[in-house]
């Protein structure tokens, strides 16, 4: 069975999501896309070969099988509700199916949804605080502190989440061109 095959000839729907769909793409972001898919119907009746979805080996791309895509649907994952919301200039491929998926999407959603997408805004944020960005600026104090002993690597690590004196000292000379 020929997973890749059966979830591109059965595809009812594909989209541009992610960083690049929300404008907040840089030059490093990957681009992903997610869809749906129609199995066939001997993988739906027998049950012998059941597909769930599809991943691209060698891109960000999944199709979801539709009876897995209402599952997480009604479950309200944020990811899936998505697909149904997106705006329609980054859709690659729809089809009347997805129109009519597309046209109840006010009635599929139900008050779980501000439990998972609250969930999910919390761990953006974790996520988000435990990648630490510093400025030239605060490099360039901290630097001088260190230099000048009124600070050390234990102060450093204790106040500035992932930074160490190594840390420190190589950043300040990346900023200042110097070879580290």
């Amino acid at each position: 069975m020929n997973t890749e095959k059966i979830a591109n000839d059965n595809k009812i729907f594909e989209t541009l999501t992610g960083s690049h769909a929300y404008g907040m793409n840089t030059p490093e972001s990957d681009v992903d896309y997610r869809g749906i898919f129609v199995a066939p119907k001997e993988n739906v009746i027998t049950g012998l070969f059941p597909i769930e979805q599809w991943q691209d080996p060698n891109a960000d791309r999944v199709l979801f099988e539709l009876r897995k895509y209402i599952k997480l649907l009604s479950d309200m994952n944020p990811n899936i509700l998505e697909l149904v919301w997106v705006d329609e200039k980054f859709i690659q491929y729809d089809s009347p199916t997805y129109q009519i998926l597309r046209g109840m999407r006010d009635e599929l959603l139900s008050s779980k949804v501000k439990h998972t997408f609250s969930g999910y805004a919390h761990s953006q944020l974790r996520r988000i605080r435990g990648a630490v960005v510093y400025d030239n600026k605060t490099i360039d104090i901290l630097y001088h502190a260190f230099q000048t002993g009124d600070i050390d690597d234990l102060w450093i690590r204790s106040n500035f989440k992932g930074m160490t004196k190594e840390k420190l000292i190589q950043t300040h000379l990346k900023i200042h061109k110097y070879d580290a």
